[in-house]
């Protein structure tokens, strides 16, 4: 694989693209920006309507789940990726499986914020989206994720199923949050309804 396709990670930017706006956001020049914006139409990342390139949110985060399944080790891949990236997948994700998405949820008195809030049966999946090379950090995570979805149930009245998401394949679930790595995520979401009394945080809970 050519050295210039994990930085170019960065310049697949939501919205309308050009090469010399990739390449801007790249750190290459144009004409390798257009070559490697072809390189990742041909990968399914991006489309070309009417001539013009677009990419959606989260599609920088694919392509670079891509590379990580070609090989690329994830130290090379992640520090090209933004936080914001697993965010918007996340929902992408949980809306095609036919969930009522938002972001960045806020709650207060305490004050909590969740990244992602899926619905769909009666029942929430809240996701916290971690970009992490180690999953050394997933069982303070997760204690704090079965938190806000005690907080979120108690307000809310509905059943909820705190989960941490990672990049990480093999992150281990600490207690009763699991640890869903984002290439796995549309799985878990499909087959939440088999295990909602195993996982989930309910209004009385």
């Amino acid at each position: 694989m050519h050295p210039d396709i994990p930085p170019s990670l960065a310049g697949i930017v939501p919205g309308e693209a050009t090469p010399e706006s990739f390449a801007a956001a790249a750190g290459m020049d144009a004409a390798r920006a257009a070559r490697t914006m072809e390189w990742w139409l041909g990968m399914g990342i991006g489309s070309r309507p009417d001539g013009t390139y677009l990419y959606a949110p989260g599609e920088r985060l694919e392509a670079g789940i891509k590379l990580l399944e070609a090989g690329l080790d994830v130290g090379a891949v992640a520090p090209h990726l933004h936080w914001r990236d697993f965010e918007g997948l996340a929902g992408r994700i949980l809306e095609s499986e036919g969930y009522e998405v938002a972001f960045n949820h806020i709650m207060t008195g305490p004050r909590m914020e969740i990244d992602v809030v899926g619905i769909r049966l009666g029942v929430a999946i809240l996701a916290d989206c971690k970009h992490w090379r180690r999953s050394t950090s997933v069982s303070g995570a997760a204690a704090r994720q079965e938190a806000r979805a005690r907080r979120w149930s108690s307000l809310h009245g509905m059943a909820s199923v705190p989960v941490v998401v990672t990049l990480l394949e093999g992150a281990p679930p600490a207690g009763r949050v699991p640890a869903v790595p984002i290439g796995r995520l549309r799985s878990f979401a499909a087959d939440i309804f088999g295990n909602v009394a195993e996982l989930a945080v309910t209004p009385e809970g």
